[in-house]
């Protein structure tokens, strides 16, 4: 990220917050030998979905719970899942060299970031437990 892609307190104006508290939180974890979303961690968020306090994705501001934390690193998890690890990170730098994270999410996994927060939402209401 270059500083032109800042914004005045440092956050990027390309990058949804999502993606970027998604980022930090995975690593986060993956820092604490945790790889995968737990089962535990799938029924907080399956009681946010059902509670409403899992905003969609695509106006989604900055994260004002654990809860919603948790979303946005599971919502990385998924995505890695779904479609690659190489492919997430190949949007990211399609829209930082194109300015539109939405436009570079569609051509990379031929999803609208609308669509996928469906597919995701899906993945956490499918858990059993």
């Amino acid at each position: 990220v270059c500083s032109s892609d800042l914004d005045a307190k440092g956050r990027s104006r390309v990058i949804p917050r999502w993606f970027n508290e998604g980022l930090a939180e995975r690593a986060e974890a993956i820092a604490m030998g945790r790889r995968e979303i737990d089962q535990v961690q799938r029924l907080y968020l399956k009681d946010g979905l059902r509670d409403g306090d899992l905003p969609a994705l695509q106006t989604m501001g900055a994260p004002k719970n654990a809860t919603q934390y948790l979303q946005c690193q599971a919502a990385i998890h998924f995505a890695f899942q779904k479609y690659g690890r190489e492919t997430v990170l190949e949007a990211v730098r399609d829209a930082l060299e194109n300015g539109s994270f939405e436009d570079s999410w569609s051509k990379t996994t031929s999803t609208t970031v609308r669509r996928f927060d469906t597919l995701f939402r899906d993945w956490i209401e499918d858990f059993d437990g």
